[in-house]
């Protein structure tokens, strides 16, 4: 038997406004890029902690849908990027 241990994952968000997604879109200006604040629908980790009212922000490099395709691809600019843009959040820079 396979069980999908995580069904029934509540729907969050995080509003705009939060300091979490505003260090976020900080960040990107900090680096001269605009953010793309959106919301999409998918399971992930993130529902665990949104659910239970965490503020919480899905975010990486690449386009989200060739996630999981296999045309599944990120340019290493992106991922240079992103990494950026997460050590600027998690310094407290932004």
């Amino acid at each position: 038997m396979i069980a999908w241990g995580n069904d029934g994952l509540r729907g969050w968000e995080t509003p705009t406004d939060s300091d979490l997604v505003q260090s976020f879109v900080r960040a990107h200006e900090t680096l001269d890029r605009s953010p793309e604040l959106v919301g999409f629908t998918a399971g992930s980790d993130a529902a665990f902690y949104g659910g239970a009212g965490i503020p919480t922000v899905v975010f990486g490099p690449g386009d989200v849908t060739l996630a999981h395709s296999p045309n599944e691809c990120v340019e290493v600019s992106e991922i240079v990027a992103a990494a950026k843009v997460l050590a600027i959040v998690l310094a407290g820079a932004a």
